[in-house]
């Protein structure tokens, strides 16, 4: 699914599942029906906020070794090790559940340090915490 912002911007948004390889088609009707929600929320997020990444050279990295890189050292200046892994596997998509089966700690665990990490780079939300990895990517060395 898209959105179209204006004349040269969409946001994109793919949608997988992991238990089951197809969508039914009451799931297909579910979505179609939120479509107008998403459109009207990506509209009132973005339409008018112009579109800024910082500058970084990324010529001399393989984009594979550049998000590795980026994944083992974001927060590295404010956050402890645990946190930085649990960064890194929040800004891949897994949820907090996931999290504490991968890393064999309690769901709760997790929470607490998801909350300091909120804390710790100022970011309320997973969709600023994946802009920040954004933009730590593209400034990483």
């Amino acid at each position: 699914m898209s959105v179209k912002l204006d004349q040269s911007r969409w946001v994109a948004v793919y949608i997988g599942r992991t238990q089951t390889p197809h969508f039914t088609a009451n799931d297909i009707n579910g979505l179609t029906a939120g479509f107008e929600l998403l459109s009207s929320l990506c509209h009132q997020q973005w339409a008018h906020a112009p579109f800024s990444l910082p500058d970084a050279p990324i010529e001399r990295l393989e984009v594979r070794q550049l998000i590795a890189h980026a994944l083992t050292s974001i927060g590295s200046q404010v956050l402890t090790k645990r946190e930085q892994q649990i960064t890194a596997l929040l800004v891949q998509g897994l949820d907090s559940k996931e999290i504490s089966w991968q890393l064999g700690i309690e769901i709760g665990t997790v929470k607490n340090h998801r909350k300091k990490i909120y804390e710790k780079l100022n970011v309320s939300s997973l969709s600023e915490l994946f802009q920040f990895f954004l933009s730590h990517l593209i400034v990483a060395d």
